[in-house]
């Protein structure tokens, strides 16, 4: 069917001067004769010339038909790899979306796109204000714009309709109105339209699909769409304009590539696609048949040299040869354009007998499918084609079909067929043009992206979602079968210290090796996860409820115990365990809660330690609920204070220092202690808030004493205070603020978070640069007790209470006091022993020549306004 163009009558008489001049010098014979011949020749010579343009015009315009669709085609195959992050997974926060949206270089790759977005169907339900903005000031939106209000219920009916179908649907052009700062010019320049692409999730147990979760659609400024395709049809000397044909009849102009046309020639196509009718006006511009032409005025100088014999002659073979040619291009024009078309197709086609015999391919399907290159009578191949599908498709039963392709090289390939019937005039099947287009690398990335929605990417494992899909599974099996399903919520200790004082990087290798530690003692049924963090958990199946558990927990723990070797250092964590044991009657997220629940409850008792889930502990819950929902109002509302604790000099019974212990008077759990709601504040800034309180409360409490006091301060900080560049001046500041002596303050920092002492060294030496005394807190407690008394500056160290419970009825633990006190002396360091709580205690640490005691033999801790300062009777 040849396309409906226009051009000027290619027998116009344009040389007839010329011809009268010719006669006149070769006279009235050679005129008439010469004039004849030339003219004949001169005119074939143009109507070759001609028919080839129109030709050329032809396929022009197909190959912008084709390609148009193939721009279409190729933002809805971007947004349908988008939407299967979301069918996946529909909570996907925005980061993880901004991620992958910016992997794909809109900009560069994708320049006719806007943005790609995510929507559900409750934000389209909101979106009644007079403007909508879409797009947020990107790299690929330096100036935002938005949709009049006329514009929302096109876009609302264009999602509607994508959730009717379950299919992708294109909007009509969009009204839009510019921002602030934006040039209203520029603003009605983009002709915006929206490509709908549904996310759909698979029913559980049935082939069907569920209605769709939401929708991911890529914003076009349909202005730039004529000049992608221009460039995809590699066409040139030819104006392309893109019209929206609405319901209503009015059309709206998309975009065009030039002015108006000046040769003629003119085309206009209709397209539906996603929906939508298009219209395609193609125009052949100023120099597009340029060369056509210049064999015409040779003919004319020819016929005119010629004698009058030859000149005849000349012109009737001239004239009986392009008679037989033009009644040959007439039969054959249309099979040679089909058979360019059909070599020269980027898709790989097969062309089929009705009996679904190959008859031949084109060189994409010999690439692709690794077929040999066609040859007239070439034996066909044997291809693993299902053309018995691809008839089905011809004859429209359906409209693609997927197929996985084996080539003889072994290389496996995803394939998307599709077929078009070829028919004869009188509607007779001639055969069928089968298609393949390789999704190889689109499924590939399908799967990556499957597989990144349900795995952590650090460690590999399942994430939270995953895993609770595993459980249910197992919950259904406990149904089934009357067996029970185990949950071991895990949680690493000293982590935190870890990356304080190591950094992250060396805090993920960590957890990816405590990964697959724990991997290797489980087994092939059971499921490990990781909740983030460093809380891991596993689920388990066929497990006795008392003695299975315990042996599993206690693998877990053991894989745990040996320390990790982190860039050479030496680094040992525990593992905190909450057990939770269920039936077929549980749901998922109950089970985890009740893990999570006992997991509490076994850090609360003291870490690396394994607790299985009672009724009881729900109240616990609840207390972790309120603490975490009002930690945030402990500062601002002034309902955090401190109490002190008096150290006596134990040569002198003097008391020569206390100790500021933070409390925290809740409006209904009552007085907290720090362990009881530090934990809330963690990995936040307002932990360094509080930190940065005590330390200005206490110094503003020690100046109100004046100078006349001889009394010292402590103040608890942790590492991750001290590794902060600012933290040290901002000490400085609160002791000039409280008008106190630096001598005044002890900052001390417990062993137990020193996982490597090297990176707390800088500060700890401008601390004591100031005049602040530095001590080492809870010494015996943790991993790094030598090389912390070895490389840090400390003036003081502080023995744990937990040293001091045996050194009065056992020796051994004695004589480890007695040495360690010898050691800390012998670095110049002055030793406070911590758990003092009865005259035989006291009695001991004088004997090992601890210099300083505190406990509650001396006092217990005290708000500001009650706290001894005076000798107590208990040092004498």
């Amino acid at each position: 069917m040849r396309l409906p163009f226009r051009h000027p009558n290619p027998r116009a008489p344009r040389h007839s001067r010329l011809s009268t001049f010719g006669c006149l010098l070769v006279g009235l014979a050679v005129f008439v004769a010469g004039v004849t011949g030339t003219t004949v020749v001169a005119e074939r010579a143009r109507s070759r010339g001609a028919s080839a343009v129109d030709r050329r015009f032809e396929e022009a315009a197909v190959e912008i038909e084709a390609a148009t669709r193939a721009e279409l085609t190729r933002y809805q195959d971007v947004a349908q790899a988008a939407s299967g992050i979301f069918s996946v997974d529909p909570q996907i926060d925005a980061l993880q979306f901004r991620s992958y949206v910016d992997a794909l270089d809109l900009e560069s790759r994708y320049p006719e796109a806007l943005a790609i977005a995510f929507a559900t169907p409750g934000e389209m339900g909101a979106a009644s204000s007079a403007t909508l903005r879409l797009l947020e000031p990107v790299s690929v939106c330096p100036t935002c714009i938005g949709l009049q209000a006329g514009a929302l219920p096109v876009v609302a009916a264009t999602f509607a309709e994508s959730a009717r179908t379950r299919e992708p649907r294109l909007s009509a052009v969009l009204d839009v109105s510019p921002f602030e700062g934006f040039d209203v010019e520029e603003a009605n320049a983009q002709r915006i339209v929206m490509l709908v692409v549904p996310v759909q999730r698979p029913a559980p147990g049935e082939g069907d699909l569920l209605p769709p979760v939401g929708w991911v659609f890529v914003v076009l400024n349909g202005a730039r769409l004529p000049e992608a395709v221009l460039a995809r049809a590699n066409v040139s000397e030819i104006g392309v304009a893109l019209v929206d044909l609405g319901n209503d009849g009015r059309e709206e102009v998309l975009g065009s590539t030039s002015a108006d046309a000046v040769t003629g020639r003119s085309w206009r196509g209709t397209i539906e696609i996603y929906g939508q009718r298009w219209a395609i006006d193609v125009d052949a511009l100023a120099g597009f048949d340029s060369g056509a032409y210049e064999r015409e005025a040779e003919v004319v100088i020819l016929g005119l040299v010629l004698s009058v014999l030859a000149a005849f002659v000349v012109a009737s073979l001239l004239l009986a040869r392009q008679r037989a040619l033009a009644h040959a291009i007439a039969i054959g024009n249309r099979e040679d354009r089909l058979r360019r078309m059909f070599d020269s197709s980027p898709v790989a086609m097969i062309e089929l007998a009705p009996d679904s015999g190959v008859r031949r391919w084109n060189p994409t399907a010999s690439r692709l499918l690794g077929w040999p290159p066609w040859e007239e009578g070439a034996p066909s191949p044997s291809p693993s084609l299902p053309f018995e599908t691809v008839a089905a498709l011809a004859e429209g039963v359906e409209q693609e079909a997927d197929h996985r392709f084996e080539r003889s090289d072994g290389v496996a390939l995803e394939l998307v067929l599709s077929a078009s019937p070829l028919r004869g005039d009188d509607g007779r099947l001639l055969g069928t043009i089968a298609m393949a287009n390789d999704i190889t690398e689109r499924a590939r990335l399908m799967a990556e992206l499957e597989h990144l929605a349900g795995h952590d990417l650090l460690t590999g494992l399942p994430n939270r979602g995953r895993f609770l899909e595993r459980v249910e599974e197992a919950l259904a099996r406990a149904r089934r079968q009357g067996t029970q399903v185990v949950v071991l919520y895990c949680d690493l200790d000293r982590f935190k210290a870890v990356n304080d004082t190591l950094g992250h990087r060396l805090g993920d290798v960590l957890l990816a090796e405590a990964a697959d530690r724990l991997r290797g003692v489980l087994r092939e049924t059971d499921t490990l996860a990781r909740m983030g963090g460093d809380e891991f958990v596993v689920c388990s199946e066929q497990l006795e409820e008392g003695e299975g558990v315990a042996v599993l927990a206690q693998r877990l723990r053991e894989v745990l115990d040996q320390p990790f070797d982190l860039d050479g250092r030496s680094v040992s964590v525990g593992l905190s365990i909450g057990v939770a044991v269920g039936d077929g009657r549980d749901m998922a997220e109950d089970l985890l809660r009740r893990a999570d629940v006992a997991l509490y409850w076994a850090k609360e008792r003291g870490r690396n330690r394994v607790e299985v889930f009672e009724a009881g502990l729900e109240n616990a819950v609840a207390h972790r609920v309120i603490i975490q929902s009002t930690i945030g109002d402990a500062l601002p509302e002034n309902q955090l204070c401190l109490h002190y604790q008096p150290q006596v000099d134990l040569v002198t019974g003097d008391v020569v220092a206390v100790e500021a212990l933070l409390r925290w008077d809740h409006p209904e759990l009552g007085q907290l202690r720090p362990r009881e709601f530090l934990w809330a504040a963690e990995d936040t800034v307002l932990l360094d808030k509080i930190g940065l309180w005590v330390v200005g409360e206490a110094c503003r409490w020690r100046a109100s004493l004046g100078p006349g006091q001889p009394l010292q301060v402590a103040v608890n900080v942790a590492v991750g205070q001290l590794l902060a560049p600012a933290f040290v001046d901002q000490v400085a500041e609160l002791l000039a603020g409280a008008a106190a002596e630096p001598e005044w303050l002890c900052l001390e920092v417990a062993e137990a978070s020193l996982v490597d002492p090297t990176p707390v060294r800088h500060s700890i030496e401008r601390l004591r640069g100031l005049g602040v005394t530095v001590a080492l807190d809870d010494l015996g407690t943790g991993a790094a007790t030598l090389a912390s008394l070895r490389d840090l500056p400390l003036d003081q160290v502080k023995l744990d209470g937990s040293l001091l419970l045996g050194v009065t009825a056992d020796q051994v633990d004695a004589l480890i006091v007695t040495s360690l006190v010898r050691l800390a002396h012998d670095l110049g360091l002055l030793v406070v022993a911590e758990g003092v709580e009865d005259p035989d205690q006291l009695s001991a640490v004088r004997a090992m020549g601890v210099d300083r005691a505190q406990g509650y033999l001396f006092g217990h801790p005290a708000p500001a306004d009650q706290v001894r300062l005076d000798a107590p009777t208990s040092t004498r």
